[in-house]
């Protein structure tokens, strides 16, 4: 399988579009206290000393998300916004919600938490999608 072309501005611009809902998503006024709560930790346990790898790294997982996103759309033929969306919806379906699943019903996570994580990483897909299938 060839590797399709890859549009870095458009992987980029993905990138800061899933990176800039996060930071709106975890906001104490959107879902950080609830997340918080869930997680039973107050944003005095949150190291603030750790906070530029956190950034960094949380960054570069949504350049390779992007990137990885942008080779499914191409190789899918996904040409527009819509069908950008839905390859990013059924990204988060079948891989992001599984996994997920998976894992926190080994670590006891609360039903509320994976809706929190899991709906913020649909939205984002469906939000990267949306711009990398509508790309030109």
């Amino acid at each position: 399988m060839a590797f399709p072309e890859i549009n870095f501005v458009a992987v980029v611009v993905a990138a800061v579009a899933y990176f800039v809902l996060g930071w709106v998503w975890y906001s104490p006024e959107v879902f950080g206290k609830a997340w918080m709560k869930e997680l039973k930790i107050s944003a005095k346990d949150i190291k603030k000393e750790k906070m530029g790898i956190c950034l960094l790294g949380t960054f570069l997982t949504e350049i390779l998300a992007a990137v990885v996103l942008m080779a499914i759309i191409k190789g899918s033929f996904a040409t527009t916004p819509f069908a950008g969306a839905n390859v990013g919806l059924l990204a988060a379906i079948g891989f992001v919600a599984p996994a997920t699943l998976a894992s926190y019903l080994y670590e006891d996570r609360s039903v509320r938490l994976f809706c929190i994580t899991v709906g913020y990483h649909t939205v984002a897909l469906v939000t990267m999608g949306t711009i990398l299938g509508g790309w030109r």
